[in-house]
């Protein structure tokens, strides 16, 4: 039986990602930095966490996914 994907979509004022869960693996299928952002770092995964980290002249933000009963889960961060 294959394991369950769920999918979601996670907004900031950086940027959004879209993850999903396969199983327990995290995956970012998209992200898309918001006017004034540009991708610093991503590492889309599949593996227990993927992140994307957005940058502006004011700072980062980082958005990392880790799957939670099989649901994507973001922790947002912001450095700077």
């Amino acid at each position: 039986m294959e394991p369950a994907t769920a999918r979601k979509l996670i907004s900031t004022g950086a940027g959004s990602v879209i993850a999903r869960c396969d199983g327990r693996l995290a995956r970012l299928q998209s992200w898309t930095p918001a006017q004034g952002f540009r991708v610093d770092d991503v590492d889309p995964g599949p593996d227990d966490r993927a992140r994307v980290r957005f940058e502006s002249d004011e700072g980062k933000l980082e958005i990392e996914v880790r799957c939670a009963g099989g649901v994507p889960t973001p922790r947002i961060s912001r450095h700077g």
